[in-house]
């Protein structure tokens, strides 16, 4: 499986896990919230989207989420993240302050999130710990 880094941050494979009494399946509350706490994560890893964006004040939506299939076991999944980042008090004050300053400082440090919105497809499995719990990873 090839492997890509997510928001400039170098990763492979990231998982967390969450008590839950609830079933295996790839579209669970617990299973999305565990997406976005690892997403989150992952970018709080990154100063310098962590000086640019409120990574715990930006909104995550999960949709379009997909079964693709049985694994031995869980489910290997699929969905859509929309990421819409909200600015730091920092930038916010700069784009007020200087228009053009916050506009190349975007340009040069951000051009990913120059509009401030993401969309990304994700791979993932959920599983079920031998003391069930869920587990989800994320392949980037």
């Amino acid at each position: 499986m090839k492997y890509r880094s997510f928001a400039l941050v170098a990763g492979a494979s990231l998982g967390l896990i969450s008590c839950s009494d609830s079933e295996v399946a790839c579209s669970s509350e617990t299973a999305r919230r565990l997406l976005v706490d690892i997403i989150k994560d992952d970018l709080k890893k990154d100063q310098n989207i962590q000086y640019g964006f409120n990574i715990d004040g930006s909104k995550y939506t999960v949709s379009g989420i997909r079964t693709k299939g049985d694994i031995k076991s869980g489910k290997s999944c699929g969905a859509t993240l929309d990421m819409e980042f909200e600015l730091t008090d920092q930038l916010k004050q700069i784009r007020q302050q200087d228009p053009a300053s916050f506009q190349s400082l975007i340009s040069n440090n951000y051009r990913e999130f120059n509009n401030t919105k993401r969309q990304y497809n994700l791979q993932y499995t959920v599983e079920k710990t031998d003391d069930g719990q869920i587990y989800v990873e994320i392949q980037f």
